[in-house]
């Protein structure tokens, strides 16, 4: 897709990120010039192939879970196919880019916005959960940042510099594309990004629950603690060590090999990770 290209009512201003299924493209309603996200398939993939149809099947998900929790999870606008018989959806776009894009900048991990992070990242999960699905691909660059409806309390004030999460913003957990759930097994191999994905994830005969997105978590929360990409899996025992109590506790848990014995709910894992940060706020240097 080229810059000035309409879809639908939507006119493209430029590719922002390439994947193995799809690209996203920063668009615009073409008269009220609204930025969205346009997410089509990528040229040279087969239009009724599997990346095709899960796609479709990510749009249709999207639109339900959206019916039941409209804070906290992607939503969709629009879909439909292009010209050239692609699948495409529209969402919303995240001028705040990612807390991936954040942690690679550097900005301040100060307590308070990784208490805020964690708690709506929960949030989001437990309603994916609470569908009967499993998101499976919870990762930083999948936390987009969105301006919030109203700005949260500050009780660091406003001189800490640049955050990770700002008081005027709030997160939205996107990508549903390999979520697994009714209707929709896993896939027959290794699914999920890599350093993120649980142990099921990489074995093709794993079984996939609510588990594996409290792995992916964990190790979401192993980057707002440290600062640094979380471990292979093959690193976690030795590197868990360097961990300082109490956050060794809760990872440790949250990133067994066998998913059920992690956390029992994502309810369960947030209110373990709060509780290991008000106990430990010193070890977050804001």
């Amino acid at each position: 897709m080229n810059p000035g290209e309409v879809v639908g009512r939507w006119r493209v201003a430029g590719l922002t990120a390439t994947g193995g299924v799809s690209e996203v493209h920063r668009a615009e309603e073409a008269g009220t010039l609204e930025p969205v996200a346009l997410k089509v398939l990528r040229p040279g993939l087969a239009t009724d192939g599997p990346e095709a149809l899960s796609l479709i099947e990510e749009a249709r998900l999207i639109d339900e879970l959206g019916r039941r929790t409209p804070v906290g999870l992607v939503r969709l606008i629009d879909s439909g196919v292009t010209a050239d018989g692609r699948p495409y959806l529209v969402l919303p776009w995240a001028p705040g880019g990612s807390i991936s894009d954040r942690l690679v900048a550097g900005v301040v991990r100060d307590p308070w916005a990784v208490e805020r992070i964690v708690t709506q990242m929960a949030r989001s999960v437990e309603e994916i959960h609470s569908a009967g699905w499993v998101h499976c691909d919870i990762h930083p660059g999948n936390l987009l940042v969105v301006p919030a409806a109203s700005e949260a309390d500050d009780p660091l004030g406003a001189d800490t510099g640049p955050r990770l999460l700002e008081r005027s913003e709030d997160l939205m957990l996107c990508d549903l594309g390999v979520a697994v759930g009714p209707g929709r097994p896993r896939p027959h191999r290794c699914f999920g990004t890599p350093r993120f994905r649980a142990p099921e994830q990489i074995d093709p005969g794993g079984t996939i629950g609510p588990f594996t997105d409290i792995w992916g978590a964990t190790m979401v929360l192993w980057s707002l603690v440290t600062g640094d990409s979380p471990p292979w899996p093959g690193e976690i025992g030795d590197l868990l060590d360097g961990i300082p109590h109490p956050w060794r506790t809760v990872m440790t848990r949250g990133l067994r090999t066998a998913g059920p014995e992690r956390h029992d709910t994502i309810g369960g894992w947030r209110r373990d990770v709060l509780g290991a940060l008000h106990h430990d706020l010193e070890r977050i240097e804001p």
